[in-house]
């Protein structure tokens, strides 16, 4: 998708934009008695304010704290345009209190009017109905700050319990801001920036021990999706497969790489799609490259396919299969030759349920493709398991097939430390785009905090728990 080439206007850049306040600063009259020209100016303090606000600091004290270090030094002279010292908590208090809150308005209108002449409102513009060229302006107030103990309020304090002895004095701070409709646009652009992220941000962290037979992939990716509801009135772009309870709801298919712990491939849907249609297309090659992958997935010729660019796939199968046994060894090594051509479901009620067995089998519509089949019985959920791979057996053990799928549990990881603790949950809005695009938000905090995680373990000689980064790098995020 092409966009349109915007040419950069000076005027309207961070560092114009900040001139502008600054020399709106520099007008407020300084009307303290001893004009010492060593002590802070009125516009030192005015942008300290103006800096602690626009970095986004939680409190005088934090500001306080940080502005010491050489890069927030740096930018408070350069970008803030700060020419002595930024003032301290109390000192700040001190000189911007007795000020008029119309001083500080004033650099507000000039800001707006450059905006409207550079036609960069163009964007917020609202048009619903016979509603055409509105901007969409949301109101609200806070409390500001309260005080039991200032017996002489400012002009613009307000009371509480007027006359009585818990007579109190607070400022309300009320604000607005111009909405926007997320477009197409950002959906893409933020597609591009996981991408990037993606790229820029996988390191390998993850390897075999030598001696084990994985030790020779160079990559292993796991196939799997997940599901979430989304607002109901999304029910004609985004149906959901459960009509009653979510009538609305997306599936991501994602496929992770074990060895960086991160992702590889994603694809958003409406949640009634097949999951066999969602499978990644393949390379021209596969080799030293196994995919583990989830029984929703299941489709041999992709199996065919992924067999004829020499890799290797690992599959747990749906409990409807049925193919024809070629060859029927037992975990003890004992071959199980009464089995040879007889259907699998003719004979599940003979197995062994206390021995895995490892079958070769065909399917009778294609006996050209001849797989291997993996079967164990699941003692808690009363029913078999299979697992159909091409792994050869001479090289890979029945239970390192079984030890190998495990590894799938990964991914399963990975969705619930996005739902949990990176803001992928059931969004209330009626967008399908801003839907969309918030995903993608909670999949490049995930990635950040991975690599973060990852980054910092490197340099360690302990390990780090993701999920335990996860959690801990809540708020950061």
């Amino acid at each position: 998708m092409a966009y349109p080439f915007q040419k950069n206007r000076k005027h309207l850049c961070v560092n114009s934009l900040i001139t502008t306040i600054s020399e709106s600063y520099e007008q407020i009259p300084d009307v303290r008695p001893n004009k010492d020209p060593r002590k802070i100016t009125i516009h030192d303090a005015s942008m300290s304010a103006f800096a602690m606000m626009h970095l986004k600091y939680p409190s005088l004290l934090s500001f306080e704290r940080d502005k010491t270090e050489q890069e927030v030094r740096h930018n408070l002279e350069h970008l803030y345009q700060i020419k002595k010292r930024a003032p301290c908590d109390t000192s700040m208090r001190e000189i911007l209190d007795p000020i008029d809150p119309a001083e500080f308005k004033k650099p507000f209108k000039t800001l707006l009017s450059n905006i409207q002449r550079g036609g960069l409102l163009k964007a917020f513009e609202f048009h619903c109905g016979n509603l055409k060229n509105h901007y969409l302006l949301p109101i609200d107030g806070t409390g500001l700050f309260y005080s039991c103990n200032n017996k002489t309020p400012c002009q613009e304090c307000c009371t509480k319990n007027k006359g009585k002895a818990n007579e109190a004095h607070y400022h309300q701070l009320m604000a607005a801001c111009i909405l926007t409709r997320i477009k197409k646009q950002s959906y893409h652009w933020l597609l591009r920036l996981w991408v990037r992220c993606l790229g820029m941000l996988s390191r390998k962290i993850m390897a075999f021990d030598r001696r084990s037979p994985f030790a020779e992939f160079n990559q292993i990716l796991i196939q799997d999706g997940s599901s979430q509801a989304v607002h109901q009135a999304l029910q004609n772009a985004l149906p959901g497969r459960f009509s009653k309870v979510s009538p609305a709801a997306v599936e991501l298919h994602a496929m992770i790489d074990l060895l960086n712990d991160n992702f590889f491939r994603v694809q958003l849907t409406e949640d009634t799609r097949s999951e066999r249609a969602c499978l990644p297309s393949l390379p021209s090659s596969l080799a030293l490259c196994p995919i583990l992958i989830d029984a929703g997935y299941f489709e041999r010729d992709y199996f065919a396919a992924v067999d004829d660019r020499e890799g290797s796939f690992i599959c747990r199968a749906p409990q409807s299969i049925n193919p024809i046994i070629c060859t029927a060894i037992r975990e003890d090594g004992k071959y199980l030759n009464r089995y040879q051509g007889k259907k699998l479901k003719d004979i599940l009620s003979q197995l062994p349920k206390d021995l895995c067995v490892d079958f070769d089998g065909v399917w009778p519509q294609d006996k050209s493709q001849v797989f291997r089949l993996v079967i164990r019985w699941n003692g808690e959920k009363k029913k078999w398991v299979f697992i159909v791979t091409n792994l050869d057996r001479s090289e890979f053990t029945l239970c390192e097939v079984l030890q190998a799928y495990r590894l799938r549990w990964q991914i399963e990881l990975l969705f619930k430390e996005v739902k949990s603790y990176s803001g992928w949950h059931r969004f209330n809005t009626r967008s399908a785009t801003l839907v969309a695009s918030l995903i993608l938000l909670s999949f490049i905090v995930a990635t950040l905090r991975r690599y973060l995680a990852h980054a910092a373990e490197a340099g360690m000689t302990d390990e780090i728990s993701t999920q335990k980064a996860a959690k801990s790098g809540k708020s950061l995020f």
